[in-house]
């Protein structure tokens, strides 16, 4: 059985970054970001920073699980709808989601490399 999604009321603030909202059934979601952050307490700049090839968490396969085993359950909707009354959400950021619905296969990935160069205290 198909269902329905219902949402009296929905807020979302902010969606960033391969960042999704999403009300109903979809076949696939596939958010992907890669981000490369510099930070400096003295702002410097050399020229050769933010080369993502130079970072090895960025060309790395990222590690997958294959399911060697049949899975089997049995599913019941008793309602032909998924209600939701309200919803409030500050952020969804960097790959991730909100759906009221169903989804058959969702692959969401992300890569971050966030380096600081910061002055030592005394």
């Amino acid at each position: 059985m198909m269902r329905i999604s219902c949402v009296n009321q929905m807020k979302v603030t902010f969606v960033i970054y391969s960042s999704f909202v999403h009300v109903g059934d979809v076949w696939g979601i596939f958010p992907d970001s890669q981000v490369f952050a510099l930070q400096r307490q003295i702002p410097v700049f050399w020229g050769d920073e933010g080369k993502l090839e130079k970072l090895p968490v960025f060309f790395q396969p990222f590690p997958s699980q294959e399911i060697n085993e049949e899975i089997i359950f049995t599913q019941e909707n008793k309602s032909p709808c998924i209600h939701v009354n309200n919803l409030y959400i500050l952020g969804i950021s960097t790959s991730s989601g909100l759906q009221i619905g169903n989804t058959a296969i969702l692959d969401a990935k992300n890569r971050t490399k966030h380096i600081r160069h910061l002055i030592p205290r005394d």
